[in-house]
């Protein structure tokens, strides 16, 4: 057995084993900088924009906090045509700690979508290694100020950064090495994530991956596997079960109808969603509908690739393909969902920053796709792209991104300040040229308003955090 190399001192003094350093991780430094800077300039961000009022959806989808419900009612309470799940039970307990304080909520929202963050770079460091220096994407892209509908508009922790969070989860999840912890995390996961608003259709996902799997036991003659499968492919299909006992269909905007006259504009849509995750809005004309349409055939054509080699079970690339494939599968769902549901809206409405976590899920399976490309030109080019985009996600902010910041910060911000003097909706609601809720009546509104007054909450509460 070789001894360790013995460094002498000059004193005389024992002598001791030299310690090997370790080269300096130059890709993990660039990564780490740029996830700090851009996790704190979204919360500058956010602590520069958000004000404490509840506005629009917040007055709907409160009902059960206001009612004193209990938390597993909260959980499983419609909006829509979701449900609130892990964000609601988040929302109510932040509720009670912080007074109703929505500028607390909205850092809430960066401290998840952080959160979801790092749970992607962990997931890319078990699939690909080390970290390199394209990685930067990753932070570029999760923690981008496009997304600042949940911070500056109806803050929301269900739509969009808890299931962008447990998405990131979920995949993690499967990569676990032994069958019985794997589908035990995978089941429960996938339970979170099916009722926590759009991670609903998570719950087409994993049942489908589920059966894969208790297939390929059974081919290989795997009864232990194949028993763990099929358990979790009962628990998913419950799950679904169970979400909806007491459903009834919402559709989330009054002039739906299905199907469209134009079958085209789906497509169109959809690929708007994806486009907006590097900052093309509608404004931008053929070259948003363009940039969508090639990402939605990348998204479908590199989905479809990946479940091709999950099927043939090439063991080589099978925790990569297993992950890209729930990414891309999730995010095409959604915006084939909101396509569906929305499209009579017209464009501009695909350019709703809500969307934004769901559709950089897809961005992000390209992203690890292009990571495990052969060969080394097409590789190269297809890095080149997805960084590009990354860039100008993380890095800028549109006219019509900052004119609509500004619109929702100050026009909330007025309205508070004129119903803190006047306790008059309709005065304020002309006062700011912004209305706080398009339809008082319709959610009780002065009740509510009333509730918050009495106990002294929200925006009628003196806390720290409160402008």
């Amino acid at each position: 057995m070789t001894s360790p190399p013995i460094e002498r001192l000059e004193d005389g003094a024992a002598l001791q084993p030299a310690r090997e350093s370790r080269p300096i991780s130059w890709p993990l430094v660039l990564v780490g900088a740029a996830f700090l800077i851009q996790a704190g300039q979204l919360l500058a961000f956010t602590l520069r924009n958000a004000v404490n009022v509840l506005f629009w959806d917040q007055w709907d989808f409160t009902t059960p906090i206001f009612r004193h419900e209990p938390l597993w009612r909260i959980f499983a309470w419609q909006h829509g045509p979701i449900r609130l799940g892990v964000g609601g039970v988040c929302t109510a307990l932040l509720a009670a700690l912080t007074r109703w304080n929505t500028r607390a909520e909205a850092v809430a929202v960066v401290v998840v979508v952080a959160a979801a963050a790092l749970a992607a770079l962990r997931l890319r460091r078990r699939i690909g290694g080390p970290l390199s220096f394209t990685d930067v994407a990753i932070p570029l892209l999760l923690l981008s100020r496009l997304q600042y509908e949940m911070i500056v508009g109806p803050t929301n922790l269900s739509h969009g950064p808890f299931p962008l969070l447990l998405a990131m989860l979920l995949c993690l999840a499967w990569l676990v090495p032994w069958p019985a912890p794997r589908y035990a995390l995978v089941a429960g996961l996938n339970f979170l994530t099916v009722f926590t608003a759009f991670g609903l259709l998570m719950g087409l996902v994993t049942p489908a991956l589920l059966a894969l799997d208790a297939w390929c036991a059974r081919r290989a003659g795997n009864r232990r596997a194949l028993a763990a499968a099929l358990i979790a492919l009962a628990l998913a299909l419950l799950t679904l079960g169970v979400f909806f006992v007491g459903y009834r269909f919402a559709p989330g905007d009054d002039t739906f109808h299905f199907p469209y006259h134009d079958v085209l504009a789906y497509p169109w849509y959809a690929g708007l969603i994806l486009a907006n995750t590097f900052g093309l809005k509608t404004p931008d004309g053929i070259v948003a509908s363009m940039a969508g349409i090639v990402l939605l055939g990348a998204v479908a054509g590199v989905l479809a690739l990946h479940v091709r080699r999950l099927v043939r079970q090439e063991a080589e690339t099978e925790p990569q393909s297993r992950v890209v494939a729930i990414l891309l599968a999730f995010s095409l769902l959604f915006v084939l969902a909101a396509a569906v549901g929305r499209v009579q809206l017209g464009g501009y409405s695909a350019d709703s920053s809500r969307y934004y976590s769901y559709a950089v899920t897809g961005i992000l399976g390209l992203y690890l796709h292009a990571r495990g490309m052969r060969r080394p030109s097409a590789r190269r080019w297809a890095l080149g792209v997805v960084l590009a985009g990354s860039l100008a996600a993380g890095l800028r902010l549109t006219r019509f991104d900052r004119d609509t910041i500004f619109q929702f910060s100050n026009g909330k911000r007025e309205w508070r300040s004129c119903y803190v003097a006047t306790r008059s909706i309709a005065g304020c609601d002309r006062a700011a040229g912004f209305a706080i809720y398009p339809h008082p009546e319709k959610t009780g509104l002065q009740a509510k308003l009333d509730y918050l007054e009495r106990h002294r909450l929200n925006l009628f509460a003196d806390e720290p955090l409160t402008r």
